[in-house]
């Protein structure tokens, strides 16, 4: 082959893979546009979100909006069916050791609002039509999983929750009222669906810790103030008096108060709250209140032992706490406030 030859089979080499890459370039761009959420279901804002319920077999989700002082946030529950009867030996059935629902309370705040923005207005990825019976298995609409029902300002919505589209996260769903399948991104429904594990709120505050600039804390009738300078890990709490003498023994005891989580909240507590607190926190940002932490202690069966709750401005109801994350702040206690 001549060299002019051999130069012309590679020129076009080169441009074939050029027109290649240009065009997997393009397949993939108009792949990834094709996902984007452009199929509006229903309108509404995530603000008008009043009511959220997903209701199946085996469990029932509800959250309801509310509104303070504080702002927005969803209380509700997880009704949980107990466990069907397991197979006998004998070809019959054991009778379930639960015969009665469990009942989880649920404070919900970042979750329930990022589930309301999924729903108001909610966007779906494709619009599939009105699908035949003989087809609804194939999008886990025979059978479905359950029932999505959403107070959305004055109106109710419904949907029917289908299967998983395949190779995504994308869910199937049905508006029994014009029985139009869409499929919707999933990510709110997975939220929803994971109960109290995702929805229930963690943090105890809104606030950062670098909008704290004093304390006040009370407990055993006594109360002290400490006052908090500099940012992060270089902060340093101080008694106001002496801002020049930091208190490490209070710097080190407000670092264990920020650790207490919320782990389960409770539709009440097990006494009187006036009579089992056992301190409180009134957090002071630079010119008006940010918040406060409230724990309450109570005593178990043996005595030796006592069950840990704390209330703040966030989590607005109980929540129980790890026994030894609050047993840290009472053994340290006598030292801080004296």
């Amino acid at each position: 082959m001549k060299p002019t030859q051999r130069l012309l089979v590679h020129v076009v080499l080169l441009a074939a893979a050029s027109l290649g890459a240009v065009y997997m370039w393009t397949r993939d761009k108009d792949a990834k546009s094709s996902v984007v959420a452009d199929v509006t279901v229903w309108g509404g804002k995530p603000a008008d979100v009043k009511r959220i319920t997903f209701e199946s077999k085996l469990r029932k989700i509800v959250l309801e909006s509310r509104t303070d002082a504080v702002g927005r946030w969803f209380e509700g529950t997880v009704e949980k069916q107990p466990p069907p009867p397991r197979p006998a030996a004998d070809g019959g059935t054991e009778p379930s050791a639960d015969t009665k629902p469990t009942v989880v309370q649920i404070v919900s705040i970042k979750a329930a609002e990022k589930i309301a923005e999924g729903i108001a207005p909610l966007k779906a990825v494709r619009e599939l039509g009105r699908v035949p019976a003989d087809q609804a298995a194939d999008f886990g609409l025979a059978e479905p999983e359950g029932t999505l029902t959403m107070l959305i300002g004055s109106k109710e919505h419904k949907l029917l929750v289908g299967a998983t589209a395949p190779g995504g996260t994308d869910r199937y769903v049905k508006d029994p009222d014009t029985d139009m399948v869409y499929a919707v991104q999933g990510e709110f429904l997975r939220d929803l669906l994971s109960g109290e594990a995702v929805l229930n709120e963690r943090d105890l505050h809104g606030f950062e810790d670098e909008d704290i600039k004093s304390v006040r804390i009370a407990a055993n009738g006594k109360t002290r103030e400490l006052a908090r300078e500099g940012v992060g890990g270089a902060a340093t709490w101080s008694d106001p008096a002496t801002p020049d003498k930091p208190d490490e023994t209070a710097a080190n005891w407000m670092t264990k108060v920020g650790r207490l989580r919320a782990i389960e909240y409770v539709a009440a507590l097990p006494g009187s709250p006036d009579q089992a607190r056992f301190l409180r926190i009134d957090y002071m940002g630079k010119k008006q209140p940010l918040g406060f932490l409230e724990v309450f202690r109570f005593p178990t069966a043996d005595d030796k032992k006592s069950d840990w709750y704390i209330r703040t401005e966030r989590t607005r109801k109980f929540a129980k706490v790890y026994a030894s994350a609050a047993e840290q702040l009472e053994s340290d206690l006598g030292s801080v406030v004296r």
